[in-house]
Order: C-alpha cells, then structure tokens, then sequence
C-alpha cells in the first residue's frame, strides 16, 4: 500500500522533537546528489545494499559472498553507470 511505503521513507521524530534521516528500515538521504532510501547488512561471510533513487524509480541491490565486499560502493558504482539520469562522476564512488 501506498501509506505503508510513505511512512517507511518518513523521517522519524525522537523524543526530543529533532528529526532523524531513518525512516522503518530505511536510510534517507542524497545518494550522487539525488534522493534515495537505502538499507545495507552484513553476516560473516556476506554483505548487501539496496539504494532506491526515488526520481528515476530505479534501485541498486548487492549481494555479496564476501566480508571483505564494499558493498555500498559497488551499488553507487552500478548506479553511476546504468541509472539513466544519474551521471558518473570521476574519483570516488562513494555517497
């Protein structure tokens, strides 16, 4: 349902009334400089990302057999190269 997804990507108030950048599972944020909701994990011997990038309505998931993997670098690496509308960037492939 459409209010199940919108209040996972809403941000959450704390007690104190500040707002945090975590909706129900999910990180918001500007991935390359455009808005996303993320989630990432690990077990030993594994590592995972899903980046959703809201506007172009495409998502990155990694899974890796891996504890070494930078999963979250191989996500952005993907997106940088076969998100239309997002455009490569030179140097890191970080967020």
């Amino acid at each position: 349902r459409r209010e199940t997804l919108d209040e996972m990507w809403k941000k959450i108030a704390l007690a104190d009334g500040s707002m945090r950048p975590y909706g129900l599972g999910f990180q918001l944020q500007k991935v390359l400089g455009r808005p996303a909701v993320s989630h990432g994990g690990s077990l030993p011997g594994f590592r995972s990302e899903v980046i959703r990038f809201v506007e172009e309505r495409a998502t990155v998931i990694v899974l890796a057999n891996s504890d070494e993997a930078n999963a979250s670098s191989l996500a952005v690496g993907i997106a940088q190269r076969g998100v239309p509308g997002i455009k490569p960037t030179t140097g890191s492939t970080t967020r």
